[in-house]
């Protein structure tokens, strides 16, 4: 009820931009305490340190690899209630860009999100040039 709250005065009282850019600012700030990934560890690694990291929050993660894809899961959501009620911002903006900004490289892109309905959350993540 608390984030609800803080989310809507946010927006009331700086706009949408501003909430956008305060909740993504936010997402990169703690992904640098979801474990201190470093950027010379192989790619499967800072995945597996991201993921973990993740599950130790509550989001019941795992990685999964489906189609030659692979993709973070969770089965929970910490967030779910106020995801509900604020699916773009925190789904697919605010929960992607933490995982994207902890693994420092790639993009994520969710296919899945429990704040829309589904019964888990998918960010897929896509390598960049400089994975291995």
């Amino acid at each position: 009820m608390l984030l609800d709250l803080v989310i809507r005065k946010i927006g009331e009282t700086y706009g949408p931009p501003a909430l956008r850019s305060i909740l993504l600012s936010t997402a990169r700030e703690l992904s640098v305490t979801l474990g201190a990934v470093s950027d010379d560890l192989p790619s499967r690694e800072r995945l597996r340190k991201v993921t973990d990291a993740l599950d130790g929050l509550g989001f019941a993660a795992k990685l999964e690899e489906k189609d030659g894809k692979t993709s973070i899961v969770s089965k929970n959501c910490i967030l779910l209630r106020t995801a509900e009620a604020n699916h773009d911002l925190l789904g697919h903006k605010f929960h992607s860009e933490l995982i994207r900004a902890a693994l420092k490289r790639g993009r994520v892109e969710l296919h899945e999100c429990m704040g829309d309905g589904a019964l888990f959350c998918r960010d897929t993540v896509i390598k960049s040039d400089r994975d291995d």
